[in-house]
């Protein structure tokens, strides 16, 4: 019967993540009400390196939270922590003399960059 094929044609399932968007804000993780991530989802996060700290947007999306101490490393995500290969003791550089990081923009609009330094001697 034609008008019950039409019926079971216009039936759609959507996935509930497909539908529902939240913007990725920053995020205070559950690590500490000082420590903050982004807010996206869990395959975002684990994309981007990170861990899941805590939830937000409703419980939509998972507080992010990416740290490296990996001399030489790359940075492309907002609120990354670095930390010192070494922290929390001194870091005493190996025979190149300096630990460095490079820091690309996420998106071509950027003009400025923000550290915070928690601690520094």
């Amino acid at each position: 019967t034609t008008s019950a094929n039409s019926l079971q044609r216009d039936k759609k399932v959507f996935s509930l993540f497909s539908v529902v968007q939240f913007p990725n804000d920053v995020c205070t993780s559950a690590i500490s009400s000082s420590v903050y991530g982004t807010c996206t989802t869990s395959e975002d996060c684990s994309a981007q390196g990170g861990s899941s700290t805590g939830t937000c947007a409703a419980g939509f999306g998972i507080c992010c939270y990416v740290s490296t101490s990996s001399c030489g490393s790359t940075i492309s995500t907002n609120n990354t922590y670095i930390t010192n290969p070494s922290y929390p003791s001194m870091y005493t550089p190996s025979s190149t003399g300096s630990c460095s990081f490079t820091i690309s923009k996420i998106s071509s609009d950027v003009c400025q960059l923000r550290f915070d330094f928690n601690a520094f001697s």
